[in-house]
């Protein structure tokens, strides 16, 4: 369904930003593993915003998503 997609997504967005600024911290912002996790994040943010463009109806919800994937993982 539409939401399960979107979900699935914003979950991926929000966790691969997590992911990337921890790397950051422990590795340095030049490090080759922040740079392939950077390119993961982008990929995760084009997907999710495709799928935000096709269900505008839900783009509030996965905001929210998309924040509550990243502090679940990143707690502060």
């Amino acid at each position: 369904s539409q939401l399960q997609t979107l979900i699935r997504h914003a979950t991926v967005l929000g966790e691969t930003k997590c992911e990337c600024e921890k790397l950051e911290r422990a590795s340095g912002a030049e490090s080759e593993e922040v740079s392939i996790c950077l390119r993961k994040l982008e990929e995760a943010e084009k997907t999710y915003k495709v799928n935000i463009r096709l269900y505008r109806e839900l783009a509030d919800r996965g905001e929210v998503l998309v924040q509550n994937s990243y502090k679940k993982k990143c707690p502060l």
